[in-house]
């Protein structure tokens, strides 16, 4: 008397995750590489963003406020900055994309002259 077993054996269950595993980790490499281009992608343009405001707090004082919108490539990016001190005046520029923190700058500027105006 034969009995007919089912389910699989221990070789195909082997062969099986060998497949799986095959096509899991190239899938997974290729999205950690994507996650981490934009990561990075987001870093430099936070960092053209706050060079450019960077200038332009040296060269205007006068015309610094405590949060800035601006849309660079489409995306909304908010500069705060927070200036202390007399003279020179240290500023820390944070730049944020989707209410997170994607890098800083801290620099020294100076006072707005009183006789340009």
């Amino acid at each position: 008397m034969t009995r007919k077993r089912r389910g699989y054996t221990l070789i195909e269950s082997l062969f099986a995750l060998v497949i799986l595993i095959t096509i899991i980790i190239p899938l997974t490499t290729f999205f950690y590489r994507q996650n981490n281009t934009i990561r990075v992608q987001q870093s430099l343009t936070a960092m053209c963003v706050l060079e450019q405001e960077a200038a332009l707090a040296v060269c205007f004082p006068e015309d610094v406020v405590p949060s800035k919108r601006r849309i660079q490539d489409g995306k909304e990016w908010i500069i705060r900055t927070e200036a202390s001190g007399n003279d020179p005046i240290v500023y820390k520029m944070i730049a944020l994309a989707n209410g997170r923190s994607i890098d800083s700058v801290v620099f020294y500027g100076r006072k707005a002259d009183a006789t340009k105006k």
